[in-house]
């Protein structure tokens, strides 16, 4: 299963689209104006600003959400949903944990 999931991500990252996003990515970088504009635009999509909670509340409950989404597929309790929506979701939380270099 682990190598599945390497060669998808070999595959993935020979993707023009994400090459041209990578390229962006590393651009950004060098220039913290715009890279502040996107993390704020990025967060304001990821939080209701009508809700009571906090965005940081709101944002671990999602991800709390799918670490169960995550462990009940592993254990076979739920499978309506799929590889690939799960496959993004870790390339998510991979980025997450990983540390900023």
């Amino acid at each position: 299963m682990l190598n599945d999931w390497i060669k998808k991500g070999a595959t993935i990252s020979q993707n023009p689209i994400f090459n041209k996003f990578t390229g962006k990515a590393g651009g950004l970088l060098g220039k913290p104006f715009k890279l502040g504009l996107l993390l704020t635009t990025a967060y304001g999509k990821l939080v209701d600003v009508d809700n009571k909670e906090s965005g940081f509340e709101q944002v671990k409950g999602f991800m709390q959400t799918f670490i169960r989404l995550v462990r009940a597929y592993i254990s076979g309790d739920y499978r309506d949903v799929s590889k690939k929506s799960i496959g993004l979701g870790i390339a998510v939380l991979l980025y997450l944990v990983s540390p900023l270099i």
